[in-house]
């Protein structure tokens, strides 16, 4: 289910591109970021936004995965233009950002997450820098968390909650944070910030949002992917590096996010603090369990855990932990 759209371009106009994009970014991106691996899965409104700014920080290597072609729907909150209908998001997405940068590198997989070989999938996961979850499907997001904690990898997952009021990013670090499972376990109970699922398929239904509001997600989203892919890189990318960094000694590893007054909890939160309307943001501490199959004290191969249902252990609070590390992944 591998297709490779060749290798990437070379000569003047390659360089120029590249040249181009790193005009403007200056001390606030390393060059280095040319050279890291991400993987994204799920190349719909938040995944391909997600790619296209990834590409225009200097990102140029990237594993795509999904397996659906582009639909006249997706036009208003992607990437994707009228003349990609019918094309495979893989292919329609590596076409455009290699408008952008004639150097970018894509892998493309056109399936499902969940039908990936486990070890095909592994050695994906193991030779990247990063991996972001963008599925509208639990399953493909639980077992990519768990195969990237697994390999040791950095994992970034954005989702928008019903009608593009709310969103979430959590971001894993092993040997760090706890992981995604224990993160979203307490906010599949919460019906504000749930989407409907399609048990038919097992994937979240289509939910009507502006795409501004996805936007908003993604932005925040990217940034902390960056810094992770930053986060190694002593002396370089100062900025994002210390800005994740400053997040993780604070035990914090998901934010979550508003684009209407009062949303959920936040208004409780906010309603003493003058100058406040939409827009709120809060960052939460992931406390875990030890029994968790990905990062608890026995964790379990990713091969034997078949990732479904809804998980029943969870705990998230609003205050920093004391004893959170603030070492950086080697």
């Amino acid at each position: 289910m591998s297709e490779q759209p060749g290798s990437p371009a070379e000569g003047s106009e390659a360089a120029t591109a590249r040249d181009a994009i790193r005009e403007r970014l200056g001390p606030v991106l390393s060059a280095s970021l040319r050279s890291k691996l991400v993987v994204i899965a799920g190349l719909g409104s938040g995944g391909s936004q997600t790619a296209e700014a990834l590409v225009r920080s200097g990102v140029e290597r990237l594993v795509l995965i999904d397996p659906e072609q582009v639909e006249p729907a997706n036009i208003s909150r992607s990437v994707y233009t009228l003349g990609d209908v019918g094309v495979p998001k893989t292919q329609a997405l590596a076409r455009r950002l290699r408008e952008i940068n004639p150097l970018v590198d894509c892998r493309l997989l056109a399936a499902p997450v969940q039908d990936l070989a486990a070890a095909d999938l592994g050695e994906i996961v193991s030779a990247a820098d990063l991996v972001i979850g963008a599925t509208d499907d639990l399953t493909a997001q639980r077992r990519l968390n768990h195969v990237a904690w697994h390999c040791q990898v950095p994992a970034v997952f954005a989702g928008v909650y019903a009608r593009g009021h709310g969103g979430e990013v959590i971001f894993t670090v092993p040997g760090i944070s706890r992981c995604y499972r224990c993160a979203t376990n307490a906010r599949q109970e919460n019906p504000a910030t749930t989407r409907q699922l399609d048990y038919g398929t097992g994937r979240l239904a289509a939910e009507p949002a502006l795409g501004a509001d996805i936007l908003h997600v993604v932005t925040a989203s990217v940034k902390i992917a960056l810094g992770l892919l930053e986060i190694v890189e002593e002396g370089t990318g100062a900025p994002l590096r210390d800005f994740v960094l400053g997040a993780l000694e604070r035990g914090y590893n998901y934010l979550i996010l508003s684009t209407v007054p009062g949303y959920a909890a936040f208004g409780d939160l906010f309603s003493q603090v003058p100058g406040q309307y939409a827009y709120q943001s809060a960052w939460l501490v992931t406390l875990g369990s030890d029994d968790c199959p990905v990062c608890g004290t026995s964790p379990a191969d990713p091969a034997t855990v078949v990732h479904g249902g809804v998980p029943d252990l969870s705990k998230v609070r609003l205050v920093p932990r004391e004893d959170a590390p603030v070492t950086a992944p080697e």
